[in-house]
């Protein structure tokens, strides 16, 4: 039973396995030492934040989502090798209100 308890533990890793996520932000913008993203631990500096998260596109979606109403503009999103596509960062941004100030800075 140990054998097999173990054996589903081992196939059930990488499922669990999360990879780098890494957002960027506008110029300028002012970020915090650390943020809370879909119940995980981001850090920021250097106008980015990262920190441990899912490459399915919903999961980045959301994380997007977070860091755009929290901290501001994102413009680009990244996990792995995976990046939200301009279409989906621009939603976000929208999303969370920040398209119009992006549209009114410019």
């Amino acid at each position: 039973m140990k054998a097999y308890l173990l054996g589903l533990a081992m196939l059930a890793q990488p499922v669990f396995a999360a990879s780098t996520g890494q957002a960027s932000f506008a110029a300028g913008t002012q970020l915090p030492a650390r943020i809370v993203v879909s119940e995980t631990l981001w850090t920021c500096g250097d106008g980015r934040c990262s920190g441990p998260a899912d490459s399915r596109t919903i999961a980045m979606q959301r994380a997007c989502n977070t860091l755009a109403r929290q901290i501001g503009e994102v413009t680009s999103l990244s996990v792995g090798g995976a990046a939200l596509p301009a279409d989906a960062v621009q939603a976000c941004n929208a999303k969370a209100g920040r398209a119009a100030q992006a549209v009114a800075a410019r």
